[in-house]
């Protein structure tokens, strides 16, 4: 699904972010971050409607507990890598 792509490429972005913070990228951080923002927000919409669309109760828990994980995550990642760069 669409969903597994976009997180991907969220992985690869934060995998991204991570070296650009360690080498004191200022720029090529606050880049990243923004790309990363705007693949969560379809990585979020791409969840949500797969979530809507499974009938299955324990795959919807699993979907959306995850999303919260995310949207819990993502921006601590952020915070910290423009705090290091």
């Amino acid at each position: 699904p669409d969903s597994s792509r976009l997180a991907r490429d969220q992985e690869e972005a934060l995998d991204k972010l991570v070296h650009a913070a360690n080498k004191g990228e200022e720029e090529k951080v606050e880049e990243l971050s923004k790309d990363i923002l705007n693949n969560q927000k379809k990585l979020a919409d791409a969840l949500l409607k797969e979530a809507r669309e499974t009938d299955d109760p324990f795959r919807k828990r699993q979907i959306l507990g995850g999303l919260d994980e995310l949207d819990e995550l993502i921006p601590e990642q952020l915070e910290l890598a423009n705090k290091v760069a």
